[in-house]
């Protein structure tokens, strides 16, 4: 299952991430496991899975030119003439050699594949820091995961990357909610988004208050789009697993179990249904 995180900056994707993937880690089959991709510019994700970053660590929008390479396109234009030729099929569990350059082995059963940002070719290079997952976006559709594997993207916060069309390569998009009326805001445009794209959305409430009004509010709303909640838990904030509380853990569980209930789209639809959204985007332009 392919998974992306989003919402507001500041609403803890990253740490709703960083439980996922433990909570998902501790629960998998011994041949299964997490593949996590920070895709976030500040990232928060790698961070709190312990990697920090240096010159030596792989980053994932170098990988450009060698896909552009295995796709038999040209070294520059944009990435939509993909679209034109046969999708790329690179293998997690067991890797394909090019991603085995870029994965970062995290523990046993978790890797991670950190985009990057901040380099000297960024700062003064031709394509704006967005840009840079633009082969992530192509090659997500098609990205071979065994269907008991986990995939989960720490995106940019807000509407940015769902508008660029990059949660095209994902069965479901996660949206963390707070009972904050500008978390709520960039919740329901997300929402709105994500229909007019056929994208399935659901929404997760964390630090779930059931007495904050906005959060009645919102529940009223969207009741049937949420698919869990998750507790207030202080002792998060210390990155290690085996100190979230009991309630924490159990609401993952019941989280966990929703989510392995919506349908997995097919990977050639996926790759289909981006194929569609950048034809609209062209005729629209």
């Amino acid at each position: 299952m392919k998974i992306a995180i989003l919402g507001k900056g500041g609403t803890g994707k990253s740490t709703v991430s960083w439980l996922m993937v433990n909570h998902a880690s501790k629960n998998l089959n011994s041949n299964n496991k997490v593949l996590c991709i920070d895709a976030d510019h500040n990232m928060d994700l790698m961070a709190n899975l312990g990697i920090e970053m240096s010159s030596n660590t792989p980053v994932f929008y170098k990988a450009d030119k060698e896909i552009r390479a295995l796709a038999k396109m040209p070294e520059i234009g944009r990435w939509s003439s993909y679209l034109d030729l046969e999708p790329l099929v690179l293998n997690y569990n067991p890797n394909s050699e090019l991603l085995n350059k870029f994965i970062i082995p995290v523990r046993s059963n978790i890797d991670l594949i950190t985009m990057g940002l901040g380099e000297d070719d960024i700062m003064y290079g031709d394509k704006c820091a967005h840009g840079l997952s633009g082969h992530l976006k192509y090659i997500l559709p098609t990205l071979s995961v065994k269907e008991d594997d986990l995939l989960l993207i720490d995106s940019v916060a807000g509407a940015d990357m769902l508008n660029y069309g990059l949660y095209y390569g994902c069965d479901i998009v996660l949206v963390v909610v707070e009972g904050h009326k500008n978390s709520i805001k960039v919740a329901t445009q997300l929402k709105e988004i994500a229909d007019k794209q056929g994208i399935n959305l659901k929404f997760i409430l964390n630090k779930y208050n059931p007495d904050n009004e906005l959060i009645k509010l919102f529940k009223a709303n969207y009741d049937k789009n949420i698919i869990g909640s998750l507790p207030l838990d202080s002792s998060v904030l210390e990155l290690d697993f085996n100190k979230t509380s009991k309630e924490m853990v159990e609401s993952l569980t019941n989280l966990y179990n929703k989510i392995k209930l919506e349908p997995l789209i097919p990977d050639n639809l996926k790759h289909e249904n981006l194929r569609g959204f950048e034809v609209l985007k062209k005729n629209l332009s």
